[in-house]
């Protein structure tokens, strides 16, 4: 019969339906068999994310992470400012204290030197004497309270006792001495141990620059 169709049709046309899925990206295997009348093939696209959007996401991040590394920044540079300032506190309360130890020094060797001045040309009396033993005696409370608020210094708190011993009863002691007698008991007591005082509390000075110093260069390299 001519209308019928042959074997060797069929395979033909078999093998062309595999030819052109093949090419097409499509398998035959793919073809759903055995599925009943009206079903429908739910098909899933997945949209890819434009060039733009992903650069606004990108820069929307750079954004972020800015402001997070701004506001870090800026509670380590207070915190930092705070420490320095704290530290510079503490550098300038001791060297204000020992300004006032050496102020108070040359304070009181003057105020006796003065008083043997005025005892050598006129004759000092209890009164004389008396203003003099007042200022000694709040130049030594200032002294106190300066050591009170600096660390403890056993040696300069010593020293300090040692010179405040020999000035304080100079307006009783030396009210009737000669003038030789004044001038070697300045020379003797006074001075040297002024001297000494003064030098110490110049050192002490500069160590509390230079531990000053040290401290700002341990807290800037802790917080970089």
């Amino acid at each position: 019969m001519q209308g019928a169709f042959r074997p060797y049709r069929i395979s033909r046309i078999l093998k062309s339906v595999c030819v052109m899925a093949g090419s097409s990206g499509y398998d035959i295997r793919r073809i759903p068999l055995h599925r009943a009348p009206g079903d429908t093939i739910g098909i899933r696209v997945t949209a890819g994310l434009s060039k733009r959007a992903v650069l606004r996401a990108g820069y929307a991040a750079v954004i972020v992470v800015l402001g997070f590394s701004a506001v870090e920044a800026y509670r380590i540079q207070i915190s930092v400012s705070e420490q320095h300032l704290d530290i510079y506190r503490r550098y300038a309360g001791d060297e204000a204290q020992l300004s006032t130890l050496r102020r108070n020094l040359w304070l009181a060797g003057n105020d006796i030197r003065d008083f043997f001045i005025r005892c050598a040309s006129i004759h000092c009396t209890a009164e004389q004497a008396g203003v003099l033993q007042a200022q000694l005696a709040g130049l030594r409370s200032e002294d106190a309270r300066a050591l009170a608020g600096m660390a403890a210094l056993p040696e300069l708190s010593r020293k300090l006792d040692d010179f405040w011993a020999a000035a304080e009863p100079v307006p009783v002691s030396m009210l009737h001495a000669t003038s030789a007698q004044q001038f070697d008991f300045l020379q003797r007591a006074i001075v040297p141990k002024r001297e000494e005082l003064y030098s110490q509390l110049l050192n002490l000075a500069a160590a509390g620059q230079t531990r000053w110093r040290s401290w700002i260069f341990i807290a800037r390299r802790n917080w970089c």
